[in-house]
């Protein structure tokens, strides 16, 4: 595994309800990229309505991954790395809108379409 380093700058986004990560990755001094995931809670809504019928179960903190842009031969530890910091945070679940080069680890990512 390439030996790169990971800096994570969370900013809390009141109106929706999430906290944003933004990860930095460098190897030694150079820069090699950066991502943007979204947590929030599954099934959040900004409307602010109860639903009488709704039960009690606890909801589940889901990730979103909203860009990343790490040079390609980074990429798979880069988001080894953020999967890792996921799971740290209790976060189980990261969609992402295409498919990363992940081959050997496809079924911890949800791919939406």
């Amino acid at each position: 595994m390439k030996d790169i380093e990971m800096d994570v700058f969370p900013t809390f986004k009141e109106d929706e309800c999430a906290i944003i990560f933004s990860f930095h990755f460098k190897q030694e001094h150079q820069n090699i990229g950066e991502a943007v995931i979204y947590t929030t809670t599954e099934g959040f809504s900004t409307r602010y309505e109860v639903d009488v019928n709704q039960n009690d179960q606890v909801k589940e903190t889901v990730a979103r991954l909203d860009r990343l842009s790490v040079t390609e031969e980074y990429k798979t530890v880069s988001m080894e790395k953020i999967y890792h910091f996921l799971e740290v945070i209790g976060v189980q679940k990261c969609f992402v809108d295409q498919e990363p080069s992940l081959s050997y680890h496809k079924s911890r990512y949800l791919v939406q379409k």
